[in-house]
């Protein structure tokens, strides 16, 4: 082992060696300098192209987002709930899932003529916004008012405004029993977009779930929205326990048969009316509840010669009239009763209901001043059931404590009381009160991950659960990948090319530079230097050929991305446009320092074997001239 001092000293002999010889110095150096500056620019070439090709993904359309629709087969419609998304979310990569639905609206332009959009449904933290250049606050939308995201664009152009107003009329509609209803819906336009897809509008998922009732045929009284016609239906069919048989003869024994044979039996009752006949129909099964079909089975059976009417006792409903607390009774249009209840000045309940109707009792109107000073009866009276405001028209007057409405309303009235349906007072109509199975529910969602990596093992995932994935980038990670792969072969391949070269020019090199120099390692050796100082100065000779040949290629890399990686240069690389970004050559420092070891030690190695072969001259030989 050689001392420091040795070191020192073995250093300084290379170094004036190197001096003495420089044109062999320099052109070792060169050979270093032609073959690191090409694997330099490969290999920086390839860092940059995979960045520009990661870069044009993210700033494409579809971006880090990958669009999945739930699996859908005769057999089985799969739903993306709330706990689905919260799975999507947990996966590693995902930044935000988006639920998704869709519809046609329609917006007003400046003239009043309708625009076809497609309203979208977006969230706060939805990064689709944030990528469009989304200006103004979100957090403004309420639950209870639509609200809408636009481009400013269209505002401008397609809708033919000035400036972006602060709300828009929006028209919505949907089909109930082959009729296109629409209504029209003040929106307020919490935010612009500067960018993104053309004619689209994003309304948030709450109000969007709203509208998706709505379109089932629910009311949103918070948006003016009335159920549908058909809504009603959907509501629980009235039933009773039993009717009222009303007739104007005693029922015979054949009539009685004919209700056994339907599964009914008859009591009699006590009537007020001397010619009329009251009789309670009650089901023979225990348990069993008489139905509106089954009420018209019977009036059927019961008819026949007769003029029977027949009405479900429905329960009677007491309600706050105006400060009177009046009991309401089952009614028909067609009551044989009203003949002899029904006073002067009025009329019984009709089948049209434009408004509900009610028969009111005259005892009720009674000033309170006397008995026989009767209050002009009103012509609409008010009440609240179950928080609901409802308004009768009044269409006549009976005597005593007792007035009546329809059996089928006043079944409505007591769901509204047990809380089963809501009534819509604008628009005179029942609404169920139950949640919808499709309201909360998503066939559809954006999934965003971080980075572009990121993308196949999540499309992988949603493709081994069934999920059909309709939009993502993975046909481009996938290319990027392969164009990774490719890059990266030809470096290697051009990398073992290049460093076989290399070698193969050192070792020629060094060889003919040492065997130049027989003589003063004769000289050396004959002054009793040992072969391992000898080997030392090559060695320190071969780390100084390594370390400037790479400072020479590294500071001729820095003046080519100098000279190309800028615009001018880009356009000569056909590298795209309106990229000031991207750097085409890229190196990082772990490549840099793989590049000093992997010179430094492709030097040693020629070094120490030209040295090799050298150090074993004879000293005599040289002194002789051989």
């Amino acid at each position: 082992m050689l001392r420091i001092d040795q070191h020192k000293y073995c250093l300084q002999l290379a170094l004036k060696d190197l001096f003495h010889n420089r044109v062999s110095t320099l052109l070792i150096i060169g050979v270093i300098t032609a073959i690191c500056l090409p694997l330099l620019i490969i290999s920086s070439l390839r860092e940059g192209y995979i960045s520009i090709f990661k870069q044009s993904i993210v700033t494409s359309a579809q971006a880090l987002r990958i669009d999945a629709v739930a699996k859908s087969t005769i057999a089985e419609q799969q739903y993306i709930t709330d706990r689905v998304l919260h799975e999507f979310k947990s996966l590693p990569g995902v930044v935000e899932v988006v639920p998704q639905r869709s519809r046609t609206v329609n917006i007003l332009d400046k003239e009043n003529n309708q625009v076809d959009f497609e309203a979208l449904t977006t969230i706060p933290t939805d990064p689709d916004l944030k990528r469009f250049g989304f200006e103004g606050n979100f957090v403004s939308a309420d639950v209870n008012e639509l609200a809408i995201i636009i481009r400013k664009k269209e505002v401008l152009k397609d809708l033919g405004f000035e400036t972006v107003p602060p709300t828009l009329k929006v028209v919505v509609t949907r089909t109930e029993q082959g009729r296109v209803q629409s209504f029209f819906l003040d929106s307020k336009v919490v935010g612009t977009l500067e960018g993104g897809p053309s004619r689209k509008v994003y309304i948030p998922v709450p109000m969007a779930n709203k509208l998706e009732r709505w379109t089932l045929g629910f009311s949103v009284p918070e948006y003016g929205l009335p159920p549908a016609p058909s809504q009603e239906e959907a509501l629980k069919a009235p039933e009773a326990e039993s009717c009222l048989a009303i007739s104007p003869l005693p029922l015979t024994e054949g009539k009685k048969q004919l209700l056994s044979n339907i599964g009914m039996q008859k009591k009699d009752m006590d009537s007020p009316f001397e010619e009329l006949y009251l009789y309670t129909v009650i089901p023979k099964a225990k348990g069993e509840k008489i139905t509106e079909s089954v009420r018209g089975t019977i009036e059927d059976t019961l008819s026949g010669d007769l003029d029977v009417d027949v009405i479900l006792n429905v329960k009677p409903i007491q309600l706050n009239l105006e400060g009177r607390e009046i009991s309401l009774h089952p009614s028909v249009t067609a009551d044989a009763r009203k003949e002899f209840l029904l006073l002067a000045g009025g009329y019984w309940l009709n089948t049209q209901r434009e408004r509900f109707e009610i028969v009111l009792p005259l005892e009720a109107y009674v000033n309170s001043k006397g008995k026989g000073h009767q209050q002009e009866i009103p012509r609409t009276v008010e009440t609240v059931i179950a928080q609901n405001p409802v308004q009768f028209r009044v269409v006549g007057t009976v005597k005593g404590q007792v007035g009546y409405m329809d059996s089928i309303l006043l079944y409505r009235l007591h769901q509204l009381l047990n809380n089963e349906a809501t009534y819509n007072l604008k628009h005179n109509a029942f609404d169920v009160n139950a949640k919808s199975p499709y309201e909360d529910r998503f066939l559809k969602v954006h999934v965003h991950v971080k980075e572009i990596e990121d993308i196949l093992p999540v499309v992988t995932y949603f493709e081994a659960q069934k999920y059909e994935i309709y939009a993502s980038s993975k046909v481009q990670v996938e290319a990027l990948k392969q164009t990774n792969r490719m890059l990266r072969n030809l470096m290697l391949l051009v990398g073992i090319t290049g460093g076989l070269a290399g070698i193969a020019s050192l070792f020629v090199l060094m060889y003919e530079a040492i065997k130049r120099k027989r003589s003063e390692i004769g000289i050396m050796r004959a002054m009793g230097l040992s072969k391992g100082f000898i080997t030392q100065i090559f060695l320190y000779q071969s780390v100084f050929y390594g370390l400037v040949g790479f400072a020479f290629s590294f500071l001729s890399f820095y003046i080519l991305t100098l000279i190309l990686d800028n615009p001018t240069g880009h356009a000569v690389l056909a590298i795209p446009a309106g990229r000031p970004e991207s750097r085409i050559f890229q190196i990082s420092l772990l490549l840099t320092c793989g590049f000093i070891l992997g010179v430094i030690g492709i030097s040693l190695i020629a070094g120490r074997s030209a040295a090799q072969s050298a150090r074993n001259v004879d000293p005599a030989d040289i002194l002789s001239g051989n």
